[in-house]
């Protein structure tokens, strides 16, 4: 309990030490806080975005509960649906704890592999450097009427001194490499935080929202009810997650028989 109240006070210190002085902004933030890309400065865009991002994690952990799970140790799952906007819009958020017997930095190096170097039914379009990428995956909804979900995300890793942190956020829009006519955009965002326990131990936790996805505004005349769109974005979600941990989950297991052939030897 102590530790845990330890941890969340560290953790407030940080919060408070990152908050920006609004003196430090210029008069023209840059597109980047839309989450827009232009034609130029790209990497530095893609880099503010990115610890804007990156600064929010640390109310991320309190607010979600996830200091407390990982100071208990006991696994978390949660899912839910939010409503926004007057409920002219709703936000699938899904939360998640779990401790995993392999080192924080290779249960790291197997997330970011498998997110965002050789991410499943994804492609990296940018590859700007071994920490920063900009990929592609295009989502087909369970409704054989609704255009393709198209999403356009920014991933960066952050390697601390004991634990891995891994950030994405879609781009709603881009000026150099824009999303495909007739496709809806996908708007969502993640954390990945990866934290040492012991030697070959770790605790692995996420939290990623999910929005409804923007309609361009050729294809408002064929948006569905929110709810309806909200179901159907929910399923494809599942799905996607589904089949992200089945490919993680096999690179752990695959490891995890190295380690133990390893030490056979």
């Amino acid at each position: 309990m102590i530790q845990e109240q330890l941890s969340v006070i560290e953790a407030l210190e940080r919060v408070l030490q990152k908050r920006p002085k609004f003196s430090h902004f210029p008069a023209s933030e840059g597109l980047w806080r839309h989450a827009i890309l232009g034609e130029n400065n790209r990497e530095e865009d893609m880099e503010m975005l990115m610890k804007h991002q990156h600064d929010r994690l640390e109310s991320i952990l309190i607010r979600e509960g996830l200091y407390a799970a990982m100071e208990s140790g006991e696994d978390m799952q949660r899912l839910c649906v939010l409503s926004e906007d007057d409920e002219q819009a709703m936000r699938i958020v899904f939360v998640g704890s779990k401790c995993v017997p392999l080192s924080f930095d290779t249960m790291g190096s197997l997330i970011w592999n498998n997110k965002c170097m050789q991410p499943t039914g994804a492609t990296v379009i940018e590859s700007i450097h071994p920490n920063l990428v900009h990929i592609r995956e295009d989502i087909k909804l369970p409704d054989p009427t609704m255009p393709t979900l198209e999403a356009h995300f920014v991933c960066r890793r952050y390697v601390e001194a004991n634990r891995i942190v891994i950030v994405w956020r879609s781009i709603v829009e881009d000026q150099l490499l824009p999303h495909e006519k007739g496709h809806l955009i996908s708007n969502r965002e993640g954390w990945s935080v990866i934290t040492a326990k012991g030697t070959n131990e770790c605790f692995t936790q996420i939290y990623i929202s999910t929005a409804t996805p923007i309609f361009p505004p050729a294809l408002h005349s064929i948006q569905p009810a929110v709810g309806t769109l909200t179901e159907l974005l929910l399923k494809a979600t599942t799905e996607n997650k589904m089949n992200s941990k089945s490919v993680l989950f096999g690179s752990v297991k695959q490891q995890q028989q190295q380690l133990t052939s390893d030490s056979c030897e």
